[in-house]
Parts: structure tokens; C-alpha cells; sequence
């Protein structure tokens, strides 16, 4: 059953934009048709210059927002799966985080990413193992975004050690000063053996001064009700999960050839569990029955997400320079269920309990600065020369709790696990690219970088077992 309302209004429109309508598999973007005198014109920025999709010498798709909206995807694994040579999976099981590679380039959950994930000109998350770089991949509302760019294959030479798989980029709506624009939508959806599920999303773009300055706001929330129950907890749904988010930004273009565009956003996920069910290693059929498990204990996960940027351009004849700075809070927290593995390990040892969970926490606070000239277009050579610096701090924190009977905390604490950590790097790069022919180009690009990482973890075993004794984590 599906339900769906989309009130939209809009003043003084211009041309209407090309945008990508579906998900491709083979590099390509299917556009709407364009009017026989117009050639409609896809255009990345993936190589960090605004250039048509069919002049980049790699493989890289574009999903327009409009498309990913009509298509019905409201979140990473709806698109991301349909892709190929793209992996998505939920990172260290529970209602843990979620982990992208590429072409099967990847070094596990617990290391540094090997796919870079960024909003517009920004890089998500942590750059290190310590802070959970990998399994935290952003999951980005996916209302109000004017694209989505994926490139598979290193990308180091732009974007440094953590796209060694490649990059998904979210690109989201500019504010338009010429365009008054509203929209409003709602969907309702269920599903057999599983809740109800729906979202709402709000969008206004108002001009403050006609063709110089403008704000967008976007609003968005869905909740997703999960299909898969727990046996040992009244057959309840465990994998429900919920998103909201607000975006704001400001666009100002006080010359012809300056533009400055300052954007803040938030969004806070939640999930329940996993979308998994219990499975017998000898037969490969469920254990309990279709979309079931049977849980000690509950394994929410929480994640918020707070990110502050300013982007400023400025056409200087002979290049354009570009400087993007940002600042970004990620707060993670969940809980796994290891009681299957705890129980009789530590019975072993005269520890007994009904059940253990690992309660854990990350939390990261980076801040980005990046400058780039580019040269302008050409069809001989072109070039592009920027510099990059970011700071990181991040801590991580595990507990393992014994739990009663009902799969409440019983006060026991055995171990816990502090480790705070602190990333530095900086780098330059530049690529140039000489046009031989309309067919032939040579492309020769260079990174110099240096980063430090500097690292302290405290793992302490309580012999009491109770929370008071030894360190405990707060």
C-alpha cells in the first residue's frame, strides 16, 4: 500500500534544469528530453571543476535528486545496492553503522576508510580507525539534493588517502535569488509483516535581493517501521529505524565574479536492529522462522550529525579560486548483543550471567580548510593546483555489562575501553591535463601529504565486576 502527496509552487522560473532521472549501471546519465534545438548537458564536479559527465576519464555515475526521489529512495541502500561494483553493508552487526566500498577495495571495519564520502566540498567523518572512519559512512537525507556523484577507482591525487576505492559525493541544492519556490511532501507506505512507514519533507527558497541574494530551507523527516521480530521479546519488530534532519543555506553574490555561500545542517538517525534474521550455519535456513531472531538484549544505534560550512569563489581572469571551510560534530552510540559469545566464554572462568551487552560510544570533531585555483576551460590545457588542511579529534569508548533476566543492566561491569585520539594533515596537490587531439589527452597529477596521529587507549578489567570499581567509563 502506497500513499503519496506533492504540493509544490514556484515564481519567475527560469529555464528548466537537466538533471539526472534514473540510476544507470554503466557510467552514463539518462536526462530528461531535451527540445530539439537544446543538447542537454550533464555536468560533475568530481575532478573538483564544474565539466560535462562525458569529458571525465573514468568511471562515474550521477544520480539526480529528482530522479532518486521519483524512484521512491529515501535513504543510502536504496540506490547504493542497485549500483555496480558498489558494496553496502551494515558494519559490525547490530544496529551498528554502514560501510561502502568500491570494486572490492576495502581493509575491514575496524581501519581508515577506503571510500571518501563528502557534502558538496566538504569530507564526512573520522580519517583514522580509532573514531570508526569506515563504518560510519554518512546516510544523508535524501530530500532536496541536486545530485549525487559516485567514482570508482583511487581518487588520492584530489582527495587524499580515504578515496582509495573511490567517492560518493552528496551535492545539494544552491540557493536561487531569482526564484521564489516551495514544496511540500508527504508518502505513507506498508508492508506484509511489518509496520507502517512514512516521511514528510518541506523545502522554501526565497530571495532576499532579486538576482544577488538568497536562503533555502529544507525539512525532512521519515520513519521506517522494520519487518524483522524478535522471538524472545513478544515477536516485536526490531528494525524499525527513524531520520530527520533541517538544512539551511545562504547564497550572496555581492559582485559578478564573487559568489559566497554559507550552509549549516543537521540530522539525527536512529535504528532499532538490524535488518537481519538468525540463520542455522549447518542447514542455511532460518532458525526460528522467516525474519526472526532471538535477542538477549536490544541494539539501538543513534547517530547525529552536525555540519557548518562556507564556500567563497571569485573569478580572477586568469584562474578561478575557490576556498571552502567547514566544521562538523559526529555523535555515535549504540549497543551489541554478545551474549551468544560471552555467556559461556566467561562462565569458563566462574562469571556467570544471563546475558552481556557492549554498550559503545564515538564521538568526532573536524575541521576542514581548503584552497584551489582552476584554470579556466580550454580544449588545450587546463590545470588546477589547491592545498588542504584538516583537524580531528575523536574519542571511542566500549563497556561490557552483564545483564539480568530481562536484558536490564545487572550493575556488573567487566571491562572498559577508552581511547581518545587526535588526526592532523595536511597537503597540496595539482593535477594538468594537455589536450593533444579531440580524442587524445595526457593527465599528470600530484599529492604531497603529511599526517599525524597520536593515539592513547585505556582498557581496564574490573575483578569486583561492578560498575565503581577500577575506571569506569563516563
Amino acid at each position: 500500500m502506497l500513499a503519496a502527496l506533492l504540493v509544490s509552487t514556484m515564481a519567475h522560473a527560469g529555464p528548466p534544469a537537466q538533471r539526472a532521472a534514473d540510476l544507470p549501471g554503466d557510467g552514463t546519465v539518462l536526462a530528461p528530453a531535451a527540445p530539439a534545438s537544446e543538447v542537454a548537458v550533464v555536468h560533475v564536479t568530481a575532478q573538483r571543476r564544474r565539466e560535462p559527465i562525458r569529458e571525465v576519464p573514468m568511471s562515474v555515475t550521477m544520480l539526480g535528486g529528482e530522479g532518486l526521489e521519483q524512484g521512491g529512495n529515501k535513504q543510502l541502500k536504496d540506490f547504493v545496492t542497485l549500483l555496480p561494483g558498489v558494496d553496502y553493508s551494515q558494519a559490525g552487526g547490530g544496529g551498528g553503522g554502514s560501510q561502502i566500498t568500491m570494486r572490492g577495495v576495502s581493509t575491514g571495519s575496524q581501519v581508515g576508510p577506503t571510500v571518501s564520502v563528502y557534502v558538496d566540498d566538504v569530507p564526512y567523518g573520522s580519517s583514522t580507525a580509532f573514531a570508526g572512519g569506515s563504518s560510519l559512512s554518512l546516510d544523508l537525507g535524501l530530500f532536496d539534493i541536486e545530485h549525487i556523484e559516485l567514482l570508482r577507482g583511487p581518487q588520492g591525487t584530489l582527495y587524499g588517502a580515504g578515496a582509495m576505492g573511490g567517492l560518493l559525493k552528496y551535492v545539494t541544492v544552491d540557493p536561487d535569488p531569482t526564484t521564489r519556490a516551495a514544496k511540500l511532501g508527504l508518502d505513507l507506505a506498508s508492508s506484509g509483516g511489518g509496520g507502517t512507514s512514512g516521511g514528510m519533507q518541506a523545502m522554501a527558497n526565497l530571495p532576499i535581493k532579486e538576482g544577488v541574494a538568497a536562503v533555502r530551507l529544507g525539512l525532512y523527516k521519515r520513519d521506517e517501521a522494520g519487518y524483522i521480530h524478535d522471538a524472545n521479546h513478544g515477536m516485536r519488530i526490531i528494525d524499525g529505524s527513524s531520520m530527520q534532519g533541517l538544512r539551511a543555506s545562504f547564497l550572496v553574490t555581492p559582485t559578478r565574479d564573487t559568489t559566497l555561500r554559507v550552509s549549516a545542517q543537521t540530522q539525527e538517525s536512529k535504528r532499532d536492529g538490524s535488518s537481519a534474521e538468525d540463520v542455522d550455519i549447518k542447514t542455511g535456513q532460518p532458525a526460528y522462522g522467516d525474519f526472526q531472531r532471538r535477542l538477549s538484549t536490544m541494539e539501538p544505534f543513534r547517530q547525529t550529525y552536525d555540519l557548518l560550512s562556507a564556500a567563497l569563489e571569485s573569478e580572477l581572469g586568469w584562474s578561478r579560486f575557490h576556498s571552502i571551510s567547514s566544521y562538523q560534530k559526529v555523535d555515535t552510540d549504540g549497543q551489541y548483543d554478545v551474549s551468544t559469545l560471552y555467556v559461556p566464554l566467561l562462565g569458563q572462568a566462574g562469571i556467570h550471567n544471563p546475558a552481556y551487552s557492549l554498550p559503545y560510544t564515538f564521538y568526532t570533531r573536524k575541521a576542514t580548510q581548503e584552497f584551489r585555483l582552476i584554470s579556466p576551460s580550454s580544449k588545450r590545457f587546463e590545470w588546477l593546483a589547491g592545498a588542504f588542511y584538516t583537524r580531528e579529534n575523536s574519542r571511542r569508548g566500549q563497556d561490557l555489562l552483564g545483564l539480568d533476566q530481562t536484558g536490564q543492566p545487572n550493575g556488573m561491569l567487566l571491562i572498559s575501553s577508552v581511547t581518545p585520539s587526535r588526526y592532523r594533515e595536511s597537503a597540496v596537490y595539482g593535477n594538468a591535463t594537455l589536450y593533444l587531439s579531440d580524442v587524445v589527452d595526457v593527465t599528470l597529477g600530484m599529492r604531497r601529504g603529511r599526517n599525524t596521529q597520536d593515539v592513547f587507549s585505556t582498557n581496564t578489567w574490573h575483578p569486583s565486576h561492578r560498575r565503581g570499581a577500577g575506571h569506569e567509563l563516563k
